[in-house]
């Protein structure tokens, strides 16, 4: 007997003896995604197809799952889920070729998804990641999930939801995910003029239309996806065309990323409010700079005076051409700010630290290109510090309030914190919001006296449905606590943590999932450890490789 043929064959028993195997480990660990994945590849009525299957690994039809390639035509189903999906691998630059074979699988009535990869990835990590995206799949249009890069070090880790201006930036979908085909073809299924964004502008067609976007818990590897920037603008500039009537302008950044802005039609006024006690020298410093480099004309400069008493700072005071408003009382920065805004007639209010430098000339037009739009609330900026280093690009909910250090604590491969996004929050040494959604929000929550409170705020405006948006293209210089000095009460942090719920029910829809942040320290926790692990099991015992 042939020992090559005698490999190749498998009884019921021992599909069945690999299975209790595979079902005690995962109720082990109640991985419920995982549960889902192999009840639908290795369910009872699926142990026959799989059997075949394993036979004959590079089968066609009934005999198997196969990974479509840009030269076939008829797309093939995957065995054990009688007709749910269709397979399709795309080289990474995605060329006419296989953006025919992707709508042709999309296209198919018979079939409600489609499982997109990159050509390469192995078959059997294929199966296992559309299965655990088909056991989540209910609730949800589009399941991606994190990717590898074979050239980086570091997993693109992907946050649990998709900022939709996050996704106005470039494709953060990336090109291993599970597509309703019903929904893709309700929004106009792929449009060729976008070429290499195709898959791009039907994201953000879907995304415009309501379409519910999620990650599933997985990993995988190959090689990057290649986009033409000047597709990538125009999809972005279509998308942007489709939610406000204003003039806008979308142009390519970093590899990968487009920056967006929208222009208002009618020049807004924006306030910016600067608390400050003494410290005149930073006050002048901070003022100056505002008015050397702004090159927007719709603005004022609002001084928030908390109980200066320094003879200089007094003079100037009483001196300054701008609008001062007292503000008496112990420092509470949140009661501060409340009470210039309450003051203040403009339709976006700024709010400033005085220990800061403006570096970005057009600031306030960036900064109002995200604020203008309907679903945005807080917007914020990049920051460094006194030494030059990054020291703000968003802060991250994972599990604390911390700041995101895009190139420290955050690897500088990850190109999507190189673009505007939607974060959890930003600081408050700088961000813009509306004044009509101030107002909603009934301001700053003045309990939260020093710390927090710009967190809050931003957390409070995304349950009313106005994302915190971060423009890194704004940079502002932040002398760190010169003005505020040691205040750091417990108190603040011990509110905002029993009121949110940290550490229990809180999840940071923006920072990825499988992250945690702490410091300047980042961990990656695989999804798929065990995963792999068992697909090489899987691999090894039935000589599938």
């Amino acid at each position: 007997m042939n020992p090559g043929n005698t490999k190749r064959h498998y009884s019921k028993h021992q599909i069945h003896r690999v299975w209790r195997f595979f079902r005690f480990w995962v109720y082990r660990f109640n991985n419920q995604p995982l549960r889902a994945a192999l009840s639908l590849v290795l369910s009872d009525e699926s142990f026959g197809r799989i059997g075949k299957f394993l036979k004959k690994p590079g089968g066609t039809g009934a005999a198997g799952p196969r990974t479509l390639r840009a030269k076939e035509v008829a797309p093939a189903k995957a065995v054990g889920t009688d007709g749910l999906v269709t397979f399709v691998t795309l080289s990474p630059e995605a060329g006419p070729e296989d953006l025919a074979l992707l709508e042709s699988a999309m296209n198919d009535p018979a079939t409600p998804w489609t499982f997109v990869a990159t050509s390469g990835v192995d078959r059997e990590i294929i199966l296992l990641a559309a299965g655990i995206a088909l056991g989540m799949s209910d609730d949800y249009d589009l399941l991606y999930t994190d990717e590898h890069y074979f050239a980086e070090e570091f997993p693109r880790a992907r946050p649990a939801a998709l900022g939709p201006h996050t996704l106005l930036s470039g494709n953060v979908v990336g090109r291993h995910y599970l597509l309703r085909n019903s929904t893709a073809r309700a929004v106009g299924g792929l449009r060729n003029e976008f070429a290499s964004a195709s898959e791009f502008d039907l994201f953000l067609r879907m995304r415009d239309e309501g379409a519910r976007f999620a990650r599933y818990p997985f990993v995988l590897t190959s090689a990057a996806p290649e986009f033409v920037a000047k597709d990538l603008v125009a999809a972005t500039s279509a998308s942007l065309a489709r939610r406000t009537p204003s003039s806008l302008k979308s142009e390519g950044s970093s590899p990968g990323i487009v920056n967006w802005q929208i222009y208002s039609l009618e020049s807004a006024h924006v306030e910016i409010l600067i608390p400050t006690r003494d410290r005149l020298e930073l006050l002048q410093r901070c003022i100056e700079q505002i008015e050397k480099v702004t090159t927007y004309a719709h603005y004022s400069i609002t001084i928030l005076n908390n109980d200066s008493v320094e003879p200089e700072t007094l003079q100037y005071l009483q001196t300054t051409s701008h609008k001062v408003v007292d503000c008496p009382g112990e420092f509470n920065y949140a009661r501060i700010i409340n009470q210039g805004a309450a003051q203040s007639s403009a339709e976006f209010l700024v709010m400033l630290n005085n220990d800061t430098i403006v570096k970005t000339s057009n600031w306030l037009e960036l900064l109002l290109g995200a604020a203008l739009l309907d679903d945005v609330g807080v917007v914020g900026a990049k920051i460094i510090d006194q030494n030059g280093d990054i020291e703000h690009s968003g802060i991250a909910i994972a599990p604390y309030p911390q700041h995101i250090r895009h190139g420290v604590n955050i690897p500088a491969s990850w190109s999507d914190f190189a673009g505007i996004r939607n974060v959890a929050a930003v600081t408050g040494a700088l961000h813009m919001i509306s004044r009509v959604k101030w107002i909603e929000l009934g301001g700053m929550d003045e309990e939260l006296e020093v710390l927090l409170n710009d967190v809050d705020l931003c957390l409070r405006a995304e349950l009313k449905g106005w994302h915190t948006v971060l423009q890194p293209a704004v940079v502002i210089q932040h002398f760190v606590s010169s003005s505020r000095g040691r205040l750091n009460p417990k108190s603040d942090r011990e509110r905002f943590i029993a009121h949110w719920d940290l550490f229990r029910d809180y999840q940071d829809p923006y920072f990825p999932e499988s992250c945690s942040l702490y410091g300047n320290q980042l961990t990656y926790n695989y999804p798929t450890t065990q995963l792999l692990r068992w697909s090489a099991v899987i691999k090894s015992f039935f000589a599938l490789g």
